[in-house]
């Protein structure tokens, strides 16, 4: 889905309102799965993107979201109020810890 509306956004107003649909944006996999299991960040292009424009519209649709530790920052600057689901994917320890201890201290 990262894939599509990096693609597909801003090319022209009918493709936004087609690939922004509330109807199709509910899960975002901020991660890219190699060969052997291994999981990676999305490009840094394609993230910097993502973060800039589209996710301060999309952000009300999303109920799902797969980040790793590169992107969580970013990811969690956005407010999200129908989110469900946060997947954490190779995180450290302590970097869990931070991001988490952070976040009770904002609530």
């Amino acid at each position: 889905m990262v894939d599509i509306l990096y693609s597909l956004v801003n090319i022209n107003e009918r493709f936004d309102r087609l690939v922004i649909d509330p109807l199709y944006i509910h899960h975002l996999d901020m991660t890219i799965e190699l060969p052997f299991d291994e999981i990676i960040s999305i490009y840094n292009k394609v993230f910097s993107r993502i973060c800039e424009n589209i996710l301060p519209r999309i952000h009300n649709q999303v109920n799902k979201l797969i980040v790793d530790s590169y992107s969580i920052k970013s990811i969690l600057t956005v407010n999200y109020p129908q989110l469900y689901s946060l997947s954490l994917v190779n995180f450290q320890e302590e970097i869990l810890f931070q991001y988490s201890k952070d976040i009770l201290f904002f609530w």
